[in-house]
């Protein structure tokens, strides 16, 4: 498996409207993932609301996994995820998943709000890919193929 992380800060949350329209809402966190498109971004700018000041609001996280050794089902790449976002420390964050699943990549779109609390904020000097990132992802990754039924190898 290879992997790439990219990191991007937002002004605004108006990017999960082209997300929602082009992949799938695999999971989230302090917001309704049922909701509709709208009312996801309400949720997210009322969070925000809290730093009104505040010029960039949230943070996109592309993950780009291929070079798969084995096709596992939406289930997994949700704990796989899961574990990353536990992984880096951003699980209690606001956040909004998008999966993109295609045979030979997948593509995960994480939205997050960088406003925790009035008075908290995650920097944005942490941007940039580290390596202890894509070993909690490589980690996650391998965790879940060895669990994953023979049924799904290749």
């Amino acid at each position: 498996m290879r992997a790439r992380i990219k990191e991007f800060a937002l002004a605004d949350f108006q990017y999960i409207r082209q997300l929602d329209k082009a992949k799938k809402r695999l999971l989230g966190n302090m917001v309704n993932i049922l909701a509709s498109t709208t009312g996801i971004i309400k949720t997210f700018s009322k969070q925000s609301s809290l730093r009104p000041l505040l010029k960039k609001v949230g943070i996109h996280v592309k993950v780009v996994l291929c070079r798969l050794k084995v096709i596992i089902d939406e289930q997994c790449y949700e704990q796989i995820i899961q574990k990353y976002i536990e992984g880096i420390g951003w699980h209690d964050l606001q956040y909004i998943v998008f999966l993109a699943a295609r045979r030979n990549y997948v593509e995960f779109d994480i939205i997050f709000n960088r406003v925790i609390s009035n008075t908290q904020i995650i920097d944005l000097k942490c941007l940039g890919a580290q390596w202890i990132q894509y070993e909690i992802l490589y980690k996650a990754y391998t965790d879940i193929i060895n669990i994953a039924e023979s049924k799904f190898y290749v």
